[in-house]
């Protein structure tokens, strides 16, 4: 199950679909199917916002919806399949998508419509635990068990 808190909507996802929560009266409550179509979205780890709802990644697969219908949407370019284990980072200002393949301690920069550009190995650091770009996008901070990197791109 994942979940995301945007302001003052919650999107959480499990396997009747992805719920949105909104902000009222305190608390969040009054969960509304988001989904317009049945799909078992167990198993996606993770899940991000910015206008579209991105889920990712269930048997490497990362999905892509715009207004509660699924959008298609494949990566490709990618020197090998990306892992269960992805996270993904964009929003509404960010141009492309980042995609942390925690398994293979990789880092993807894709562009929205899934053409990647980009691909780091940091197979001399310790494992990466979650990662931020800049908003220029020129840079993009590496947090480790121990450590924070910044990279230029």
């Amino acid at each position: 199950r994942s979940t995301l808190f945007t302001y003052t909507t919650l999107f959480r996802s499990g396997k009747n679909g992805i719920y949105k929560y909104t902000y009222n009266d305190g608390s969040f409550a009054n969960a509304q199917v988001w989904l317009k179509q049945e799909k078992d979205v167990t198993g996606n780890n993770f899940i991000t916002v910015d206008g579209n709802l991105w889920l990712g990644a269930k048997e490497g697969k990362i999905s892509k919806f715009f207004k509660g219908k699924e959008e298609i949407f494949s990566l490709k370019g990618a020197y090998e399949p990306i892992d269960e284990q992805t996270v993904l980072v964009t929003n509404e200002n960010l141009n492309n998508l980042y995609l942390l393949d925690k398994q293979k301690n990789r880092i993807l920069i894709s562009d929205k419509q899934g053409k990647i550009n980009r691909q780091l190995l940091a197979d001399g650091l310790k494992k990466i635990i979650s990662i931020v770009p800049n908003k220029s996008e020129k840079e993009i901070y590496i947090l480790t068990a121990n450590k924070i990197y910044r990279v230029k791109l």
